[in-house]
């Protein structure tokens, strides 16, 4: 049973999520472009080894989950809200991506007028991922950065993970390109 009809079921009226979802594009679009993602700062970047499946903003426990950014610098903002969850040297590569159903969020999280802080809350953005994620064919979400939420040219790539792999392996869909940075934390930050 898909999430807003289990969520509908229980109280028997849209909830605050289906209706702000009403309101969002409902069709997605093919997203192929560069992204960034972190990963070792030394090492060979595995794609694989990226995907989380630990609760975040846009991802519920358990789904797995990739996060790029739209390039570096909303990359290592992105590691500064989560400096105690990192290892102490970083990576930051170029990814090429190539995913066909990204539903573009950013314009409709920027301009939600009922209640703009609602995009800051992990549970409601976990609750309209995870409807989007049970849509067929859906492979992500485009998303404003917490860091740049005035500049919608600078976002999050949100992919879901199990539904990309549904095409094929990860690798087929995002391409390593390069390292271009490497972060090592000093002593005493963080942790």
């Amino acid at each position: 049973m898909p999430r807003s009809a289990i969520v509908r079921e229980s109280t028997g009226r849209a909830t605050a999520d289906e209706r702000r979802l009403a309101a969002l594009p409902t069709d997605g679009g093919p997203f192929i472009g560069r992204a960034v993602c972190l990963g070792p700062a030394d090492d060979v970047l595995s794609i694989d080894a990226e995907v989380t499946t630990a609760e975040n903003r846009w991802s519920a426990a358990g789904e797995p989950t990739l996060y790029l950014a739209s390039d570096a610098a909303v990359a290592l903002a992105e590691l500064a809200r989560h400096l105690d969850d990192t290892p102490e040297a970083v990576g930051v590569w170029s990814v090429d991506v190539e995913c066909a159903q990204v539903l573009d969020l950013r314009e409709a999280c920027a301009s939600s007028e009922s209640h703009p802080g609602a995009w800051l809350e992990g549970e409601t953005c976990r609750g309209l991922a995870g409807i989007v994620r049970d849509r067929p064919g859906s492979t992500g979400i485009l998303v404003p950065s917490v860091a740049f939420l005035d500049d919608l040219s600078r976002f999050n790539l949100v992919l879901f993970a199990d539904r990309v792999t549904a095409a094929g392996p990860l690798e087929r869909w995002i391409r390593p390109v390069e390292r271009v940075l490497s972060v090592r934390r000093e002593a005493g930050e963080g942790r």
